[in-house]
């Protein structure tokens, strides 16, 4: 994804523009190590925009994670690990030294997170499907045709 952002403000009787090129991206890859294994990894990163007329800065973030399905039990183990290098920290700058204004902000989204989960499934697996059956209008058209 890319864009190309432009603000514009009236303030105590000035304009001001404020224009940022942006881009980012999202990206998921799943790998199947056995039957019962399966690995993911998923990333995403953002270059820069706006946000009103702060200038944001870059933000990302890297996902691992592990599946176990138990083939007996019905069962699955995840573990599975969040924003493992910490980069998931918006950061955004306002500099105005004409109206001798300055801000800056930095938001913690998430922090490294290690989660793991077990799943495990109850009740009869071999039910059998709903049936498929006509109605009478069906049968009619067949009947006709």
């Amino acid at each position: 994804m890319a864009n190309y952002q432009v603000v514009d403000r009236f303030f105590e009787g000035e304009d001001y523009q404020y224009k940022s090129a942006a881009a980012g991206f999202v990206a998921s890859q799943t790998f199947t190590i056995s039957k019962s294994i399966t690995a993911e990894v998923a990333a995403g990163y953002s270059f820069g925009g706006l946000f009103g007329i702060i200038k944001t800065h870059t933000i990302g973030t890297v996902d691992v994670a592990v599946q176990k399905k138990f083939e007996k039990s019905g069962g699955t183990l995840r573990a599975g690990y969040e924003n493992i290098f910490n980069t998931q920290i918006f950061t955004g700058e306002v500099d105005i030294p004409e109206l001798n204004q300055y801000f800056r902000a930095e938001l913690t989204f998430g922090q490294p997170t290690f989660r793991i989960s077990y799943a495990q499934n109850f009740g009869n697996q071999n039910v059998q499907g709903k049936r498929e059956r006509g109605t009478g209008a069906d049968e009619e058209r067949e009947r006709i045709q």
